[in-house]
């Protein structure tokens, strides 16, 4: 019995999954930014709008970064984008970990 060889389904699904990902870890990371506005607004006033300041410019660095770097037209030439959402990404939820728990001890 004789096996067809069958062909990949489609090589750009691994490069559309993995910039969904990335778009789901931005959209994550800026709820989790606007929550803990809307939680320290009440003890911080204004200054709460801090998370906001942290977690948006990472949010754009990284839906940028992924959109870039796993579109079609830029698949191997240009791999820098992920390396910026890689570190965005990892700085933000360090400030957003620090920054709560200053919160925190400060309540």
């Amino acid at each position: 019995m004789r096996y067809a060889r069958v062909p990949a389904q489609d090589p750009g699904l691994q490069n559309e999954r993995t910039a969904l990902a990335w778009r789901r870890t931005a959209f994550s990371v800026a709820v989790v930014g606007l929550a803990m506005v809307r939680l320290s607004f009440h003890d911080w006033g204004p200054a709460a709008a801090v998370w906001a300041l942290v977690t948006m410019p990472a949010v754009v660095l990284v839906l940028v970064g992924s959109s870039r770097s796993y579109s079609g037209r830029y698949l191997d030439a240009h791999r820098v984008g992920a390396g910026v959402a890689v570190l965005a990404t990892g700085s933000t939820v360090v400030v957003l970990g620090l920054l709560g728990a200053v919160f925190l001890w400060a309540r």
